[in-house]
């Protein structure tokens, strides 16, 4: 009797610890699981962060290039190098409109002015002229640039810094 009854105990305990193997295995993976679905909605939230930055510095640009319009609409003109202080006071721009947004620290200016900086030779009004582009150190893959006519385009990096360097040399 007493053997049957230390086998029963035996059987009964390693059944507990077959159990007790089973929950912690399924609670390990439940915990793998949750830690994976953690990983995957910070990480899809890092994404959406950066797309709605990318838009916002979109808006940025697309709003500049409106105002830049309006400034020639209004005196015939573009800018020059001063352009940021003459929207600022002539058309009431947010010096915030002029900042990249999200954190981009180490980025000197985050648009760049494309436009005829020769207030003699800036009276002419080309739609497809690009009047300004993100800095390349803004994204690791490209940048938004804005042409007269208000549409954006996203380009490479290359392409960014072509335009920057064209303008320099014009200018």
């Amino acid at each position: 009797m007493k053997r049957k009854l230390l086998l029963a105990n035996t059987v009964l305990l390693g059944i507990v610890a077959l159990a007790l193997g089973l929950h912690l295995v399924m609670h390990a993976r439940e915990s793998s699981q949750e830690d994976q679905l953690q990983r995957q909605a910070e990480q899809t939230a890092i994404k959406v962060d950066r797309k709605a930055q990318r838009l916002r510095s979109q808006s940025n640009l697309r709003g500049l290039a409106i105002v830049l319009t309006m400034y020639h609409s209004s005196h015939g003109v573009f800018p020059g190098h001063d352009w940021k202080t003459q929207l600022i006071e002539s058309n009431g721009v947010p010096p915030e409109m002029f900042q990249a947004p999200g954190d981009h620290q180490g980025v000197e200016t985050a648009y760049h002015y494309l436009g005829p900086l020769d207030t003699n030779a800036a009276g002419e009004f080309d739609e497809a002229m690009p009047l300004l582009c993100e800095d390349p150190a803004l994204w690791d893959d490209g940048g938004w640039v804005a042409y007269a006519d208000t549409i954006t385009h996203w380009i490479t990096h290359e392409e960014l810094k072509e335009l920057i360097a064209n303008a320099r040399e014009n200018g």
